[in-house]
């Protein structure tokens, strides 16, 4: 993570590791199918793109050299894992659907070129085991976009920066709602593009407030609040970013919103307790591998189940679960979960020993 300014400690803090480590379950959780999905969708995914706006180094965009800087760190660390999942699974995809992990019917790219390629400009040909790589790719698109935009402003020395890129964020979300809701779609532009923007925008604005001067107490009452917002909300109506489908545009904000502050109110409770810290804090420092790898981990537990309640081969093809039954997403979450983080480990450890 990148840090600078007066609230470096907080960008420091395991906090951020922590939101996203359960950030990171919840994503897993709400792919199982389970009971908590409506209510995970509120605002899952929005506090990533919250966090990453507050972890933003404002110095990236000082000049052009130093914004280059940036776009080549993202490069690596989000254009580069989303690439590489999704063409390792269009590599994969004939044999998924030989061995029946995909159904006979799925859509492939024409060519395994032209997959590839668009694969390249981010427009996701992996398939349906790669489906959760679309954040990684607005993350990247957003984190870039948001950041040469500041530096345009630094260059007409504009006042108030974070407020006017909010104010830019918000009227390019507001747009996409009005073209969406007439059925107009423009690659992912106007569907997930335009609501992660402003949530990264907000997660700017989230550096001016003193999160380290809260006490715990009011951090409880916190918790308490924003959560009967949105077990009220969760009653009338619905968010799912990954298509641009929002009840209405106050209804995102506010979810998205009070979905940020439960969840860091949560991680100023479990940073009490050091195992359960450590292991939110790892969780969320290897993100990456969990979404790229999940929903092919899935498979196993699929699989576990048609061997046990004999069901036909071809019920593996399943997407993304099989559920059916009750109880099953515990299984599919922990190994959703630690699947992915064993098939790290794994490959860093024969990265270390190649290379030592």
């Amino acid at each position: 993570m990148d840090s600078a300014g007066p609230h470096k400690c907080l960008e420091r803090s395991r906090n951020l590791d922590i939101i996203k480590g359960i950030g990171i379950v919840l994503v897993v959780l709400g792919h199982c199918e389970c009971a908590a999905k409506h209510f995970i969708y509120l605002f899952h995914m929005p506090i990533f793109f919250m966090a990453s706006g507050l972890v933003l180094n404002s110095g990236y965009s000082d000049s052009f050299p130093k914004f280059l800087d940036l776009l080549r760190k993202r490069f690596k660390s989000l254009w580069l894992p989303c690439f590489f999942f999704n063409t390792l699974f269009l590599l994969l995809s004939g044999a998924f659907i030989r061995y029946e992990i995909y159904p006979i019917d799925v859509k492939t790219a024409p060519t395994l070129a032209n997959g590839i390629l668009f694969n390249a400009l981010l427009y996701m040909k992996g398939g349906p085991l790669a489906g959760a790589c679309w954040f990684l790719g607005t993350l990247f698109e957003v984190t870039i976009l948001y950041a040469f935009v500041d530096y345009l402003l630094k260059r007409l020395h504009v006042r108030f920066r974070e407020f006017v890129n909010f104010a830019l964020g918000l009227a390019l979300f507001l747009v996409s709602f009005y073209l969406i809701q007439r059925g107009i779609r423009i690659h992912s532009i106007f569907e997930h593009i335009a609501g992660a923007y402003v949530m990264f925008a907000i997660g700017v604005l989230l550096k001016k407030l003193p999160f380290n001067a809260i006490s715990p107490r009011i951090w409880m009452s916190v918790f308490v609040v924003t959560l009967a917002i949105l077990l009220v909300c969760n009653q009338f109506g619905s968010v799912e970013l990954s298509m641009g489908v929002y009840t209405s545009p106050a209804f995102y904000l506010l979810c998205a919103v009070a979905g940020w502050f439960l969840i860091y109110s949560v991680s100023v409770g479990v940073s009490h307790f050091s195992h359960a810290s450590s292991f939110f804090s790892y969780l969320g420092q290897n993100t990456v591998c969990i979404i790229g790898l999940h929903f092919l981990t899935f498979k196993i537990v699929t699989y576990i189940q048609v061997s046990l309640y004999n069901l036909p081969h071809e019920t593996l093809s399943v997407f993304p679960v099989l559920a059916d039954r009750p109880f099953w997403w515990l299984a599919y979450t922990v190994v959703g979960v630690g699947a992915p983080l064993l098939i790290n480990q794994g490959y860093k450890n024969v990265k270390r020993k190649v290379f030592s």
